[in-house]
């Protein structure tokens, strides 16, 4: 447990620094409220009493100009950031404990989309720990303005104490289409190929592997948000084997300063594993999500 709180502290930290933020104008008013997007050119603010308000980043007093990233610096500008943390625990005839932590940053403008996405997962029950998993994706969408295509090149980090592989590492990259897109709802598609290498493994090496995937993003209402995705990875070394991820998230605002409640569930299944492992590693949790 004391391991699960090490990797749980700076989640925390990320946690306790998010709130509502103030802005100088050129006139020399002020405004507050919780930043819900940040453009190239403007920033989309929710005020407590004025509601949605979208601010030209050209009515920012100079001094503000150089203060819209992170901890009032120009690093991360523009980007939405947020770190979640979730417990569970239960104490009697029996012991257990439960800890998700996961932060989450994202950029979008007419060329490029970015996400990096981490979570990690710790289960115990009568002090003796019975999941202990951590996971890492970066993804970087190259758009072409006024096309539904584009290209993505994919990085993801795996660890595992109860898988036969201590660390896996995957570099993916090919094309990808938004099939639908309108103001509250996006799917796209993704198909491309890559290399796979698990350490600590029976077998210890590079595997070529492809990428088949499907995601979809929901507004249901102003406060509510609806991810899910499904990704095969079919090995093309060994044809008949694959590896499916499924996720999907559900996100629903408490406070306009940020704070929100996050609902999500993950598995993945693996046709080929090693030894008394399990074919399917499902994950499902609550977490608390905070904007910073």
């Amino acid at each position: 447990m004391t391991r699960a709180l090490g990797i749980v502290a700076p989640f925390l930290f990320l946690a306790a620094m998010a709130n509502s933020e103030t802005f100088s104008l050129r006139n020399g008013d002020t405004i507050s409220g919780e930043v819900v997007r940040r453009d190239a050119d403007r920033i989309v603010l929710d005020h407590p009493a004025l509601g949605r308000i979208e601010l030209p980043l050209d009515a920012l007093a100079p001094d503000e100009e150089a203060s819209r990233g992170l901890l009032g610096t120009t690093f991360m500008e523009g980007w939405e950031r947020s770190a979640e943390l979730g417990f569970s625990g239960k104490n009697g005839s029996s012991e257990s404990q439960d800890v998700h932590a996961g932060f989450e940053l994202s950029f979008e403008d007419e060329q490029r989309r970015w996400l990096l996405d981490a979570d990690y997962f710790f289960s115990s029950g009568n002090s003796e720990t019975s999941k202990q998993n951590a996971r890492m994706i970066v993804n970087r969408d190259w758009l072409r303005p006024d096309s539904p295509w584009f290209f993505f090149a994919n990085g993801r980090w795996d660890w595992d104490e109860f898988q036969a592989w201590d660390h896996r590492l995957s570099a993916l990259g090919g094309i990808g289409r938004s099939l639908t897109k309108t103001e509250s709802f996006e799917l796209r598609s993704r198909l491309g190929a890559g290399i796979t290498r698990e350490f600590g493994s029976p077998d210890d090496g590079f595997r070529p592997e492809g990428l088949i995937g499907l995601e979809a993003s929901w507004q249901v209402t102003e406060g509510q948000t609806l991810n899910v995705g499904t990704t095969f990875f079919p090995d093309l070394s060994d044809l008949g084997e694959f590896r499916n991820l499924t996720t999907a998230d559900w996100k629903v605002k408490l406070t306009e300063g940020g704070l929100s409640l996050k609902i999500g569930i993950e598995n993945e299944y693996e046709t080929d594993v090693a030894g008394d492992a399990e074919r399917n590693d499902l994950h499902y949790y609550g977490a608390v999500v905070v904007d910073f």
